[in-house]
């Protein structure tokens, strides 16, 4: 009971807002879709207020298109979109004539009624229709109210942005149509909430009103009167009463009610005639037939009347029409069409009828584009098309029925279909026999431990595409696996449609691996053995007589006499070798380091020393020593490693000796606090050690001169400024540095002995 007093005070309320208008010029919605799916919308607006011969347009520049913000419900499913639109001030907009209709749509997802009519912002036809898309550039945006605003804005104040011109999803989003229920809102520029006389509204699927300040004006409440979620909303009254829920049908979207730029029906023309009417007028027009029924391609006469004489006779629009002036036209429209009649009378003022040829028969709805495989003897009857009565053609225009039986060729084909008795125009569909290219292919060969190869269809590639391989069976994989060495022929099937064969070549294995065998004089019964691999896929493995396979290629203490060592490569392949290990007097070879642990980064000097008199041959790992034969070696420790030395008697008598360097990672930067530059290979210079990014180390004097100064983290101090060497003492460094990139900036400031 509540509701219905709030909704007939409201009614009562829209009715005094309307009678307290008078003849002001205002903007009405005369239709609005929701398409037949996405966001195929559109609204439709009718210019209306006062005119005469002389004064016969408005300024709709600044008035503003909206939609339900959260002021009229709340919550989740109240249809709330954010933002709004509004005509931008441009010329165009300045004067627009009494009666014109503006269509405005989502070009992101553009409503597909066969009848909607192309863009025309500037209405360059002169029919006082005007279709422009939501990005046109005529209009522009603002971001407020915000989504799910409760309380009503102020419009005056707000800024704006122009349309880009190009289609965007989310410039529709700001207007948005929920289906089970929205509302639109048209609103008079600066208008407040004061002014009752500046607000429209139209709520749908029975929205509820916003309850919020009276002066707020709700025109009308639109129910869904089919119960369709997707439908189009049209006024159809003659009286231009749009506060009257009766004077408002719906329909499904898509559907003949749907007529955007075009009146919605013979009410609805009967008031747009009388929106553009003017005083002063000598008579009205009209036209003959009033309405008129034909087939497709059947042409129909209309005649202009009126009851005293006129200058000028305009029809519109000109799709079908045999002129767009003259008293007498022929109408021959493919579709059902309304055309709107404009006549200038002696005192140069115009009146409008209307006419509606209703066409009995439209195109059949076919694919464009229809495929077929070559040489698989596809004929007309395989040719497909949504209609009645189905008839297929040769050409556009005159010629005979093709039968079923007809072979296609790659050429264009037209279709028709005839309804009512009517047969209708033609819809072109181009045909084209193809077949798939011949598939390319890469063999995987087979490998010593994979013994079997693969193929791989390269292209085409495609769910809708089978394989076939030497005539066998089909597949929809691309991928032929378990395959011996050999030729092997492979086709694509897409649809029945086979293309020529594609040849490839799996190779059998081709295994170039090779083992070099080395040894040593052997000492007391034994000796070394080693080897080396190549012309084989890294990394190897070795074993010495049989046993398990090690990475390393060294065999320490061989027994006298002959082996047999086996390499294996990544690729499963192998390779032996026999060798023979000859024994000799043994000796003890050792090394010797200044210290087992040491810092990151710090030096480690090693000396090799034996019982005996020898020659070293070989230090490991090689990457750390470039002076494989001698007995002093000293490298920067970066991590902890085990050392080894070969050393070698003149007898031939073969040792080897091992140490490990164990490396204490530093977890801060650090600076050695003294260093000797006597060119003895230990500690010749200062360099930093630990983690860092970047750096700025500098070292003075302690009289304060700079003698060394480095952003390069590995730059070492030699003790020389410009090649001169600087007397011992004590020097002062500072460093600012970070550990890692962004991290935080450290600072260290200390001494340094320079000793020699």
């Amino acid at each position: 009971m509540r509701y219905q007093i709030l909704l007939a005070g409201l009614l009562m309320l829209a009715t005094n807002v309307l009678s307290q208008m008078g003849n002001r010029s205002r903007l009405e919605v005369n239709e609005f879709s929701q398409g037949t799916s996405g966001n195929k919308e559109y609204i439709e607006l009718i210019v209306v207020g006062p005119k005469d011969c002389i004064d016969t347009t408005m300024n709709i520049a600044h008035w503003i298109v909206d939609d339900q913000n959260g002021w009229f419900a709340q919550g989740a499913g109240a249809a709330i979109s954010g933002g709004h639109y509004r005509f931008r001030d441009t010329v165009i907009w300045h004067n627009v004539p009494i009666g014109a209709m503006i269509v405005i749509y989502n070009d992101a997802d553009k409503n597909t009624n066969p009848g909607f009519p192309p863009d025309d912002p500037l209405d360059s036809n002169s029919d006082d229709v005007y279709v422009l898309p939501i990005s046109s550039p005529l209009l522009e945006y603002s971001t407020l109210p915000a989504n799910g605003s409760t309380t009503p804005i102020n419009y005056s104040g707000l800024s704006y942005t122009k349309g880009a011109g190009t289609p965007d999803p989310q410039n529709w989003a700001r207007i948005g149509l929920r289906d089970d229920g929205d509302a639109i809102l048209v609103v008079r520029p600066n208008a407040i909430f004061s002014d009752p006389a500046g607000w429209f509204a139209i709520g749908y699927y029975s929205m509820p009103f916003f309850t919020g300040p009276a002066v707020l004006t709700i025109i009308l409440t639109l129910p869904s009167g089919d119960n369709v979620v997707r439908a189009t909303w049209y006024f159809d009254e003659a009286s231009g009463r749009h506060d009257a829920n009766t004077a408002w049908k719906t329909g499904p979207a898509g559907s003949l009610v749907e007529t955007p730029g075009l009146p919605n029906s013979i009410n609805n023309a009967a008031w747009i005639s009388a929106v553009r009417k003017h005083p002063g007028r000598s008579s009205d027009i009209w036209v003959t037939p009033a309405s008129a029924v034909t087939c497709s391609m059947t042409p129909v006469l209309l005649a202009a009347h009126n009851g005293a004489n006129s200058n000028t006779w305009k029809w519109s629009p000109a799709v079908g029409l045999s002129s767009t002036t003259g008293a007498s036209v022929y109408a021959n429209p493919v579709y059902t069409t309304t055309y709107q009649l404009t006549g200038t009378d002696t005192t140069n003022c115009p009146d409008t009828a209307y006419v509606t040829v209703t066409v009995l028969s439209s195109p059949p709805v076919a694919p464009p584009l229809q495929t077929f495989c070559l040489n698989s003897g596809a004929t007309v009857a395989q040719l497909t098309a949504n209609g009645e009565a189905i008839k297929w053609y040769a050409d556009p225009v005159g010629s005979t029925v093709l039968p079923g039986s007809t072979p296609l060729q790659s050429k264009m084909y037209y279709v028709s279909q005839t309804t009512n008795g009517c047969e209708s125009t033609r819809t072109p569909v181009q045909v084209l026999l193809s077949a798939p290219a011949a598939p390319e292919l890469v063999a995987t060969p087979p490998t010593c431990s994979i013994p079997l190869g693969a193929i791989t269809v390269r292209s085409p590639v495609s769910e809708a595409i089978t394989y076939r391989l030497n005539g066998g069976a089909s597949q929809p994989v691309n991928v032929f696996s378990g395959l011996l060495p050999g030729t092997y022929r492979v086709e694509a099937d897409s649809s029945g449609c086979k293309s020529p064969p594609g040849f490839v070549d799996i190779l059998p294995v081709a295994s170039t691996l090779e083992l070099t065998l080395t040894t040593t004089a052997a000492c007391a019964k034994t000796g070394a053995i080693i080897a080396v691999a190549k012309n084989g896929t890294a990394p190897y493995v070795y074993a010495l007589d049989g046993n398990n396979f090690k990475p390393s290629g060294l065999f320490e203490n061989a027994g006298e006499g002959a082996h047999v060592v086996t390499v294996r490569d990544a690729g499963g392949c192998t390779a032996s070798s026999q060798i023979n290990v000859s024994g000799s007097n043994r000796f003890n070879l050792r090394l010797v380091s200044s210290t087992q642990t040491v810092f990151e980064g710090e030096q480690v000097f090693l000396q090799a020393l034996a019982s005996v008199k020898c020659d070293i041959t070989k230090w490991f790992p090689e990457v750390l020593f470039s002076r494989q034969s001698a007995s002093q070696q000293n490298f920067v420790a970066t991590t902890s490693v085990n050392i080894g030395a070969i050393g070698k008697t003149p007898d031939g008598c073969v040792d080897t000796a091992y140490f490990q360097v164990k490396v204490q990672p530093l977890a801060d930067i650090y600076i050695p606090s003294a260093f000797t530059p006597n060119g003895d290979g230990r500690n010749d210079d200062l360099r930093l050690f630990g983690p860092a990014s970047t750096i700025t180390w500098k070292i003075y004097s302690r009289y304060g001169k700079l003698v060394f100064e480095t952003r390069d983290k590995f730059k070492a101090w030699d003790g020389t400024v410009n090649g001169m060497a600087q007397p011992t003492g004590v020097y002062v460094f500072s460093l600012r540095a970070q550990k890692q990139a962004g991290g935080e900036w450290l600072q260290k400031t200390g001494t340094i002995t320079l000793m020699r």
